[in-house]
């Protein structure tokens, strides 16, 4: 059996990355994220449900909407700063 040339030999192989894992990656190291860019820098189609599965999962994003140069209008989501996770309890219901 072979090892890809990315793994480390003796290491387990790293598990694939999901996309709420990506999106609230880039919310916290490069900031606001739109579809468009979801799409082409991520590879997610449904930026709107990996937004509401991390609200879901306590993480306080904004939404606004912009203009882009083309004249499509979109959201732009951006992670709340100093925004932990918040706690089941005090969660919005479903």
């Amino acid at each position: 059996m072979t090892t890809p040339s990315s793994a480390t030999p003796g290491q387990p192989h790293p598990l694939p990355r999901t996309q709420n894992e990506l999106v609230l990656d880039h919310l916290r190291t490069q900031g606001p994220l739109t579809q468009p860019e979801a799409q082409d820098q991520l590879g997610c189609l449904r930026l709107g449900a990996r937004i509401w599965d991390l609200k879901q999962r306590g993480y306080a994003i904004k939404t606004e909407f912009i203009e882009l140069p083309s004249g499509q209008r979109v959201a732009r989501y951006s992670l709340i700063e100093g925004a932990s996770p918040l706690p089941r309890s005090e969660r919005e219901p479903a």
